[in-house]
């Protein structure tokens, strides 16, 4: 009863990892950094990648076998 009474009034612990990213800002989990260097990658707006996203979506990935 008197962990229930507890857990009631103090909220649960979040894992370490967390707990970190909280207590810096961080909000990314992974960085496009080695993407750009590598292999040139450039992100593009919604507005110019969508549309080739759908199209190759379309035509390669739901062809029918």
């Amino acid at each position: 009863a008197v962990t229930r009474g507890a857990a009631a009034i103090i909220p649960p612990l979040r894992p370490a990892a967390d707990r970190l990213r909280v207590a810096t800002g961080v909000t990314y989990l992974a960085s496009d950094a080695k993407a750009r260097a590598e292999l040139g990658f450039a992100p593009r707006s919604l507005d110019e990648g969508l549309p080739s996203a759908i199209e190759w979506l379309l035509r390669d990935r739901f062809e029918a076998d």
